[in-house]
């Protein structure tokens, strides 16, 4: 159904203009399907020529060369900068191997550094997954975490807890 419909309107363009390719031997400038055909050119040749244009003027845009201006004159002084963090580093400790069920270890910045943020990790591999029961900044430079693992297990583990720390002005 949707092909005949197709070959139809395609019959119907085909007739259009053989038509109006006739008529334009004998056709007078005022038929309206000679003006229509003749704005439709006229059109059409419109949108080429600007077509053509925009080609051109990409092309010029893109070769354009920027070339710098001269040095400007020194500007004043700027304000002082909010405070920063500076010589920053990592802390660690690690717990001795043993059987224990919990561990809890606190690490400590150096000088008057202030903790920024840490963690804990542990060796335990059996049974059931160990608890992390604290990892938190237990003052303003030290960090402490607390690991449990299922009592009864004879395996040692350790645990390691870190720290990062940094001069904050």
């Amino acid at each position: 159904m949707a092909n005949s419909k197709i070959r139809l309107s395609v019959v119907i363009i085909a007739v259009i203009v053989a038509l109006m390719a006739a008529s334009t031997v004998n056709a007078k400038p005022t038929d309206p399907l000679i003006q229509v055909w003749n704005a439709i050119n006229n059109l059409q040749q419109q949108v080429d020529d600007l077509r053509n244009i925009t080609i051109d003027l990409q092309n010029q845009i893109s070769n354009i060369e920027l070339i710098p201006g001269p040095q400007g004159i020194k500007g004043d002084t700027g304000d002082q900068g909010p405070p920063g963090i500076s010589s920053w580093e990592r802390v660690s400790a690690t717990s001795g191997n043993g059987i224990d069920s919990y561990k809890s270890i606190t690490v400590s910045c150096t000088g008057n550094k202030k903790v920024l943020g840490g963690g804990v990790t542990h060796s335990y591999r059996s049974g059931s997954l160990p608890i992390i029961y604290d990892s938190y900044p237990s003052s303003d430079n030290t960090w402490t975490a607390s690991v449990s693992v299922e009592p009864g297990k004879y395996e040692t583990w350790n645990m390691t807890v870190w720290a990062i720390c940094a001069t904050v002005s």
